[in-house]
């Protein structure tokens, strides 16, 4: 009797994994971040990684995959995909939206680490499809948001330097120069049309010059 219930539960748990929406073969060697620790694990990389973090702490099939959204006690994650290292850290930005003025917090791509760090998030806008001559409704459409942030952990949100579009990378030029007046040598250097390689070294020198002048 006991050998039936040992392959009964077997077969179900064979069962659950083969039909789990999260694929073992999508599992990468990675981390997440909870408080103060570091924990080495499986991130699942086929989701929206601004949105949600899926892990597992082994490659078993029989694991359950554990999900965490922003705002959870998962601050931090990154995972291997291919020889690259992508890093997500929580942010907390305003809301796009018209009707609120709160903050929300999210999951960002770290792009330069430091004092300031650089964080891009995306975000798919939905659009209700219109009214048809005939009746009924038409297909609605998405489009997605890039934007870039600036995030001092010191301070208490992100705010947007880059938004991009069709006429070029939207960087916020007298905002840079802003966040760079500490150093005046390098808000010099902000110039129009700036590029997001350029915004990249900008913040790498600005992290250059903080950790070489900071005072204790």
């Amino acid at each position: 009797m006991k050998k039936i219930n040992l392959l009964f539960v077997s077969l179900l748990l064979f069962i659950s994994s083969s039909y789990s929406q999260y694929k073992l073969k999508h599992f990468r060697e990675g981390y997440i971040v909870k408080g103060n620790d570091t924990v080495m694990c499986k991130i699942h990389d086929g989701n929206d990684p601004y949105n949600i973090v899926v892990f597992k702490y082994t490659h078993s099939k029989f694991e359950e995959a554990i999900v965490y959204y922003p705002g959870s006690i998962v601050k931090a994650y990154g995972f291997k995909k291919d020889t690259a290292l992508r890093e997500f850290t929580i942010i907390s930005k305003k809301k796009s939206s018209l009707l609120s003025k709160k903050n929300e917090e999210v999951y960002g791509e770290v792009l330069v680490k430091g004092p300031l760090m650089l964080i891009e998030h995306n975000e798919m806008k939905y659009s209700a499809g219109t009214v048809q001559p005939g009746g009924g409704f038409g297909p609605g459409s998405s489009r997605n948001i890039v934007r870039y942030f600036i995030f001092h952990p010191d301070k208490d949100s992100a705010f947007v330097i880059a938004t991009p579009s069709l006429f070029g990378s939207g960087i916020d030029e007298d905002d840079l120069k802003k966040t760079f007046s500490e150093f005046p040598e390098l808000a010099a250097k902000v110039k129009k049309k700036t590029k997001l390689e350029d915004l990249i070294n900008y913040i790498k020198e600005y992290n250059e010059w903080y950790v070489a002048n900071k005072k204790e």
